[in-house]
């Protein structure tokens, strides 16, 4: 056991500063994706522009990045996740500085719908470095790293509204995408693909894991696309993380219409807003912590009990009634902090570490098919009854449905072989 507790030094030198360099990625994910549209869309409208003239690009954007999940899936498999990362980040950055300079309606559309396909690169890269980088901690990990996307989505309108005010929009965002770029230019002489390449091990452990074999039922070793659809684990993880997706759009983009229509006051919508970020916040190290301790499907299972609970209370709360409005934000901003490591972990726990860059590439796929349909089911059900009364009335039962799905879903296929690992843990505990 004193031998289990010593980890190698040189492993945690190298992974600190790649893991701020992760961080700083996730981070802007949120802000440039969606949290913007809070600064861009006043600024704009003072130059003329119809509200639709910003969010509509975005719109075209996601739903043209669809099938780029199976495309950043390849080039992590044949480029390394660090390759993807970088890039992916860079041009994260210089679409925000298309959007900033904006000499044309034209350049302006190119990088709003450039973010959301950019966007997912930078997730499914990162996630791939972490699950590279750490194998029992990779929950904690993945928890640490998600923390600061709700840290962004809680800041950063204050900031870029503060910086617009004072040295003008074109200024603060074109400074906010240089730094974007310049981080990523700093990755590449910092990250790596993994530990071993430094000559480290997973979790910093003084002697490798033993290995991982992918089983199935033909006893292949790749996963193909014939056996992500052959495996009812992967269609559940698909719909109930598909339905935390589209939770994610749809409750952040219509909170504040939705508390006025209520009857609350600016001051109270706000305050339910930060709350609902930063809450996330703390919630992602919490299922990160639960996941390592108690297991990826039992962390996974407390996150859509909240997330059911946390719809009843959106849906029946009113201005007589914060409390019910108070719950179902602490409750949902689990699923803000939570969704982005336990999607990732628990396609890493059914298929395992070294499955995880293909598993991960076409179960993603599927996973944001519904998220990219949120934001039609919301304003084409308040275009007919005229509030938001039904939409957040079947979020209830979507809920519902993710949660029986979880619990449910059961590791019934063998895939990762860590028999191999378990026998190990188990002879030094008895020797």
């Amino acid at each position: 056991m004193q031998s289990e507790a010593k980890r190698d030094r040189r492993f945690f030198v190298f992974m600190i500063p790649a893991f701020v360099i992760w961080m700083i990625g996730e981070y802007f994910f949120p802000v440039f994706v969606t949290d913007q549209m809070n600064v861009l869309i006043p600024f704009f409208a003072s130059q003329g522009w119809d509200p639709s003239m910003v969010t509509d690009p975005n719109s075209v954007g996601r739903l043209i990045g669809l099938p780029l999940p199976l495309l950043w899936g390849l080039l992590i498999i044949k480029l390394g996740p660090k390759k993807v990362f970088c890039g992916a980040l860079f041009l994260y950055g210089f679409a925000e500085l298309l959007i900033a300079t904006h000499p044309s309606y034209i350049v302006f559309c190119i990088g709003m719908a450039a973010l959301p396909g950019l966007g997912t690169a930078l997730l499914m890269s990162t996630f791939s470095l972490v699950k590279n980088w750490f194998r029992d901690w990779r929950g904690t990990a993945l928890g640490i790293v998600t923390f600061v996307s709700p840290v962004g989505n809680a800041t950063s309108t204050s900031y870029m509204t503060a910086g617009a005010n004072s040295i003008g929009f074109t200024s603060t965002m074109s400074i906010i995408a240089c730094i974007v770029m310049a981080v990523a230019a700093v990755g590449i002489f910092i990250v790596r693909d993994r530990p071993e390449q430094l000559g480290c091990h997973p979790d910093g452990a003084l002697v490798a894991p033993p290995p991982e074999r992918l089983l199935n039922d033909a006893h292949v070793n790749r996963i193909r696309l014939r056996h992500i659809l052959s495996h009812k684990e992967a269609w559940a993880h698909m719909i109930m993380f598909g339905i935390c997706g589209m939770a994610l759009v749809v409750y952040p983009a219509f909170f504040m219409p939705r508390f006025t229509e209520l009857g609350f006051s600016p001051m109270q919508a706000t305050a339910f807003t930060y709350g609902f970020s930063l809450l996330g916040g703390a919630l992602s190290l919490l299922s990160g912590v639960i996941d390592d301790k108690l297991g990826t499907r039992n962390a996974t299972i407390m996150i859509f009990a909240l997330f059911f609970i946390g719809t009843i209370g959106l849906r029946f709360g009113s201005v007589d009634s914060p409390w019910m409005i108070w719950i179902g934000i602490v409750s949902l901003g689990g699923i803000v902090g939570a969704y982005p490591n336990l999607n990732p972990s628990m396609v890493a726990f059914i298929y395992g570490r070294k499955s995880f860059d293909r598993a991960f590439m076409y179960i993603n796929t599927g996973v944001y098919i519904l998220p990219a349909l949120g934001m039609s089911f919301v304003t084409r059900l308040y275009a007919v009854h005229g509030n938001y009364d039904l939409p957040y009335l079947w979020m209830v039962p979507i809920a519902f449905f993710g949660l029986v799905l979880v619990i449910f879903t059961r590791k019934s296929i063998d895939l990762t072989a860590d028999v191999d690992r378990d026998i190990t843990r188990n002879r030094q505990k008895t020797g």
